[in-house]
């Protein structure tokens, strides 16, 4: 026991002295057109043994800086006259000696497009300000020791992969990030993920790894809609011809904007092929579009589901949208719903009325819960998870809100499954 724990010291103070050193070595560009968040920034760093910053608030020089002095990280700040920082990071991307560099994203803004539109140009980290210290240097350690590690590799080929690697893990992370900050969502991609899983359970399908993550990632271009485009979705009943053509739009853009990240080709054809679903189900398809008809399915659940549609009605639904759907995937997304709806409607259950600040993830709603447009934003017999109680809070802040859940209840076998 000595000896493993003097290996333990051993290795966490070896740890700390090459976190030491990289800092001391660690060449580090604050780039923002206010001269006080450079400061703060800078500060933040010092304390922390940084010793080798350039710095502007002149965007306009920001790029012939960076190729001058060619820093092994950037923190960039977005909104700057003349040239934005979305400008000057499409600019590092296109250049051959720049692209590499790791650049984490600092700004005020916290609206899901500047995401995206970050996350397409390859940013590897995105902060909100004002930046909380230990975030920042967790990111900048962890951007740093990437790349530090890629700038020691002698095969460039397998520095490029390990850089893929990154990229991917952490652009499918800020995706995610981006599906659940959006207000009002049209579904909840995290319970059309779980739903279709379950289908494919109940069928005896086996999956991989590109159905849970398509399952998400469908609707990633939904802050990319106009509001009216979102409400055609939400409002429109889905065998209408408008609300096929908004859906096609989704799926369009959701599908060019992950072609960037490397390494979801099979996440890429699975999202194409949901645009050819007719509901049926066959031994000779192939398996992205089995995957495919199960995503979309689930995807209608969750949406329908939102709406406040019995199980009845939502099958009714589904078989007007597609009147080819195989019906044991019909019959499987019915008895999930009729779960659901049997702990609704089932013997009286003791409640609770919760203010928000009292919520937990896992807890399951007793009653419907509506927005601000009336519409059902968490459905009776649904499990709460982080990003609702998020939303529910943000709402409390202009409105008095109580939530009703199921004493005892967490975490129920019902459509949520979580």
């Amino acid at each position: 026991m000595s000896q493993l724990l003097a290996c333990e010291t051993t290795s966490d103070s070896q740890e700390a002295a090459r976190h030491a050193r990289m800092a001391e070595t660690a060449k580090v560009a604050i780039i923002d057109d206010e001269p006080v968040n450079i400061e703060i920034v800078q500060s933040y760093l010092e304390e922390a043994g940084y010793q080798n910053f350039f710095r502007t608030t002149d965007a306009t020089v920001a790029i012939d800086l960076i190729r001058q002095e060619r820093p092994d990280a950037v923190l960039l700040d977005v909104i700057m006259p003349e040239v934005s920082g979305l400008e000057i990071l499409a600019a590092m991307r296109a250049d051959e000696q720049l692209r590499y560099i790791p650049v984490i994203i600092l700004t005020a803004s916290s609206g899901a497009e500047t995401k995206l539109k970050a996350l397409n140009l390859g940013a590897c980290e995105f902060l909100a300000k004002p930046v909380d210290s230990s975030e920042l240097l967790l990111r900048l350690r962890n951007v740093l020791s990437f790349k530090g590690y890629q700038d020691h590799l002698s095969d460039l080929a397998a520095a490029q992969r390990e850089l893929l690697d990154r990229t991917f893990t952490g652009a499918v992370c800020m995706m995610t990030e981006i599906i659940e900050s959006i207000e009002s969502p049209v579904v909840d991609s995290s319970e059309v993920r779980k739903v279709a899983e379950k289908l494919m359970a109940d069928m005896g399908i086996d999956s991989d790894w590109s159905m849970p993550l398509a399952s998400r990632l469908l609707v990633v271009g939904l802050p990319l809609l106009t509001q009216s485009q979102r409400n055609v979705l939400t409002d429109q009943p889905i065998a209408s011809a408008s609300h096929r053509e908004i859906f096609k739009k989704l799926i369009e853009i959701s599908s060019s904007l992950i072609r960037r990240i490397p390494r979801l080709d099979p996440v890429i054809d699975l999202l194409d092929e949901t645009l050819n679903v007719d509901g049926s189900l066959s031994e000779t398809d192939s398996t992205s579009r089995t995957f495919a008809t199960v995503i979309v399915t689930a995807l209608y659940v969750d949406l329908l589901v939102r709406r406040g549609g019995s199980a009845d009605q939502v099958v009714d639904e589904m078989q007007k949208r597609f009147p080819a759907i195989d019906r044991t995937l019909l019959a499987s997304a019915g008895c999930l719903l009729g779960i659901s709806q049997d702990m609704q409607e089932g013997e009286a259950q003791n409640t609770s009325v919760l203010q928000t600040v009292q919520l937990k993830e896992g807890m399951v709603v007793a009653s419907e819960i509506f927005d601000d447009r009336n519409q059902v934003l968490v459905a009776a017999g649904r499990s709460l998870t982080e990003p609702m109680i998020v939303r529910l809070r943000q709402m409390a802040a202009s409105r008095d809100i109580s939530i009703e859940v199921i004493d005892n209840k967490c975490k129920a076998d019902s459509i949520d499954r979580n």
